[in-house]
């Protein structure tokens, strides 16, 4: 599975396919994030209402479970997960994702703003102690 991850840039240093099997796909998420050079993850995602398709009740259930596993297996690992949401004006959405204390940002600049913030504060407390 190793293979299928594969680093790019600064503005994109991971990036995972998009592997149907959701199985497989979190599996994937939990050995990328494992590893040492990954600090955590912030995923775009621009919501379950995407392109302007509402979803129903069971995919709108299972979109934010998804997000949720997400954020499981970062928690589990001790490494932050966040979105970025570009384009979304979906405040049912954002709502949702404060329910779920699942920090969102407009863009990606943001998310690695507030990402670096919260490392270096992170860094500073254990050099305290």
């Amino acid at each position: 599975m190793k293979e299928l991850i594969r680093v790019g840039s600064i503005t994109n240093p991971l990036d995972l396919p998009d592997i149907r099997d959701e199985t497989v796909r979190l599996e994937l998420f939990k050995l990328a994030v494992s590893e040492n050079y990954i600090s955590g993850a912030i995923q775009l995602n621009p919501g379950p209402r995407w392109r302007g398709i509402d979803q129903d009740e069971e995919a709108l259930e299972k979109f934010y479970a998804d997000l949720m596993r997400y954020k499981e297996i970062c928690n589990k690992i001790g490494k932050p997960f966040m979105l970025t949401t570009p384009n979304s004006n979906d405040e049912d959405f954002r709502k949702k994702l404060i329910e779920l204390e699942i920090p969102a940002f407009s863009s990606f600049s943001k998310a690695a703003k507030a990402f670096s913030n919260l490392y270096h504060y992170k860094n500073s407390k254990r050099s305290e102690t």
